[in-house]
């Protein structure tokens, strides 16, 4: 029956559990509170302490906490560049994980029974690596994906990050994303810092178990991409990739099942697959779901 001003000042002095003035405030904007003079439009966040900052006039600013909510993505502030790059620093792996994601389709977050991938192989994957690089650009962070060439055998025009199989001189998944990267596009490691990764994702269809190695790319770099693998390099907002109006269900038919896979359309690239799902599998883990190895 507390409404959100009055739980902000209860918190103040730990009389209230965070997580109703997190309902409260997601109620709160949803609603709009017109009425009670909030400024929606002048609030901030700081995604490492999980706190919204909300200015209102009467009172003057207050804090209110936000516990695994959507605002995370969804909210303004949280597309700040410099809060968006500390919650992916904190939320990706320093080192790649022991056990791949067992299904990173979307019927792995959609139902309580995921298939397990590895089921699918008749003989052990392959390993490989990409890397997902995210750009700092002065309007904000954007990522670095490919359209592979359209004469290529396989998987010819798709939209993919730089990557490939691991080969005998890579020390590991990293240097082989760099190495990988390097060759497509022409760009150069002095730019890339790497971050963390990814849960690995395996593809069935390719035979291969690909860890993601997530990179900040500083700006001032040139591409050259190569003509035999690389059609075009381009880039998407982070913020785009992160909105879930933006991921578009779609029913394929895989291993003679009809599963539910998230497409991310971009303009004239047509984003989807285990491309889509590595971006899927970030956005997730930047909510904080758990996802079952």
């Amino acid at each position: 029956g507390l409404d959100a001003d009055a739980l902000a000042d209860q918190r103040r002095f730990g009389q209230v559990p965070p997580q109703d003035i997190g309902a409260a405030c997601v109620a709160a904007i949803d609603r709009g509170e017109g009425e009670k003079g909030v400024d929606l439009h002048a609030w901030a966040g700081c995604l490492q302490c999980n706190i919204v900052i909300v200015a209102h006039p009467a009172s003057g600013a207050f804090l209110l906490s936000v516990l695994d909510t959507s605002l995370s993505l969804t909210a303004p502030a949280a597309l700040d560049p410099i809060a968006l790059r500390d919650l992916i620093q904190r939320r990706v792996s320093p080192a790649p994980a022991p056990h791949p994601l067992r299904d990173w389709r979307r019927l792995s977050s959609a139902t309580s029974r995921p298939v397990d991938l590895a089921d699918l192989f008749d003989r052990p994957p392959l390993p490989a690596a990409v890397l997902m690089p995210i750009i700092d650009r002065p309007h904000g962070l954007s990522v670095l994906l490919t359209r592979r060439a359209s004469h290529l055998p396989h998987h010819a025009g798709q939209i993919s990050f730089p990557g490939g199989r691991l080969e005998s001189g890579d020390a590991d998944a990293a240097a082989t994303a760099l190495r990988e990267t390097e060759e497509e596009i022409g760009l150069e490691r002095r730019f890339v810092s790497v971050v963390g990764y990814l849960p690995d994702h395996l593809i069935p269809i390719s035979g291969y178990r690909v860890t993601p190695v997530v990179s900040f790319v500083a700006p001032g770099f040139e591409l050259k991409a190569d003509p035999r693998e690389v059609e075009e390099a381009f880039e998407v907002p982070l913020g785009f990739l992160l909105d879930p109006a933006n991921h578009v269900p779609r029913q394929r038919e895989y291993s003679g099942v009809s599963v539910e896979f998230i497409d991310m359309p971009f303009g004239p690239y047509h984003i989807w697959g285990a491309t889509a799902g590595m971006l899927y599998t970030l956005y997730r883990l930047l909510r904080g779901e758990g996802l079952a190895a």
